[in-house]
């Protein structure tokens, strides 16, 4: 899988700072009807929403069985997917260090020269474009799981569920001062049309607006005064965007219990539901040049900053029907 896509589907991850996708079940009816599971659920799913509908309008099937239920939503601004897509497709970095060895070679011919110094600029360009258009542009994805064999009745309503809920959102964290670097280096291209140039341009500092970072396009070495070499130094070390991923898993395993009472001629139904769960949170925080290293390891990094939980948990839920049979 490439390493872009890495960043936002190798694990059911969640969000951070704030969890700002949505942490609900990923139920298809409740879902089309605006999330209103909690109040108008069928009893198959009732565990998941409202215990309390087990005992409501309880239908004439006795026995509800909702198989492994999976469902995903993605949230995105279509110009933060696009422009991954081409980061991704682009292989922007790598294009860049291909045309910087031709640049620093000692055999290239002129023709071979200006090729290499319109692919360095070209891809420099086009990943300054996209990473502008990633700036700050969440992608949240929510992806659940849900299993339950559920018994409606008025008297006593009883689901025995399991269920896995998880939200990733991964926040692409793009630096001014990438777009100053990556700027900066298409502004020295301009500057020179041969291999002799690079040395005879020197010296070339960018600097960052905010003072985090100060250096040499050129790299000189001096070691033989007899034969002062230069080279253009790759960009991609100095780079200091990141995407932060965090997440959390929830998964339970519980029963639901309901029962319908007659309150002044109207149905109230209780429903609790006792259960077991385990929460699982994790983040990480690579680099760019890291996603481009065919060395670095997505889920070392995300195993490394996981942390799990089990505790219990009970829902309690309260339904009412007020209207006449007749209606």
């Amino acid at each position: 899988m490439n390493k872009a896509y890495q960043l936002i589907l190798p694990a059911l991850l969640c969000s951070v700072p704030v969890l700002a996708a949505p942490f609900t079940a990923l139920d298809a009816r409740s879902m089309a009807m605006g999330e209103t599971g909690v109040a108008s659920s069928q009893a198959g799913s009732a565990a998941l929403f409202n215990p309390a509908l087990l005992s409501g309008k309880v239908s004439e099937d006795t026995v509800s069985i909702i198989l492994p239920n999976v469902g995903v939503s993605v949230f995105a601004d279509q110009d933060a997917l696009d422009a991954l897509e081409n980061i991704n497709d682009g292989n922007y970095l790598d294009n860049i260090d291909d045309a910087l060895n031709i640049l620093n070679g000692d055999s290239s011919t002129q023709e071979e020269f200006f090729a290499a110094k319109k692919t360095f600029t070209d891809n420099a360009s086009g990943f300054s474009d996209n990473l502008f258009d990633l700036s700050e542009q969440p992608i949240n994805l929510n992806a659940g799981m849900f299993f339950a064999v559920s018994i409606p009745n008025e008297t006593l309503g009883v689901s025995v569920f399991a269920n896995v809920t998880a939200v990733v959102e991964t926040v692409p964290v793009i630096t001014e001062c990438d777009q100053n670097i990556l700027s900066g280096y298409i502004d020295y291209m301009d500057e020179i049309n041969s291999e002799e140039d690079i040395l005879i341009s020197y010296p070339s500092t960018i600097a960052c607006a905010d003072g985090s970072l100060n250096f040499d396009v050129v790299d000189i070495n001096t070691s033989d005064p007899n034969n002062v070499t230069a080279e253009i130094t790759d960009p991609s070390e100095h780079l200091t965007s990141r995407v932060f991923i965090a997440g959390v898993t929830v998964a339970e395993f519980g029963v639901a219990l309901s029962h319908a009472f007659d309150v002044g001629g109207s149905k109230i139904s209780v429903g609790i539901t006792p259960k077991m769960m385990q929460l699982t949170s994790y983040f990480a925080f690579p680099s760019i040049e890291d996603v481009e290293d065919p060395d670095f390891d997505f889920a070392d990094e995300i195993e490394d900053n996981k942390k799990e939980d089990d505790d219990f948990n009970m829902d309690l839920g309260v339904s009412g029907s007020f209207l006449s049979e007749s209606l």
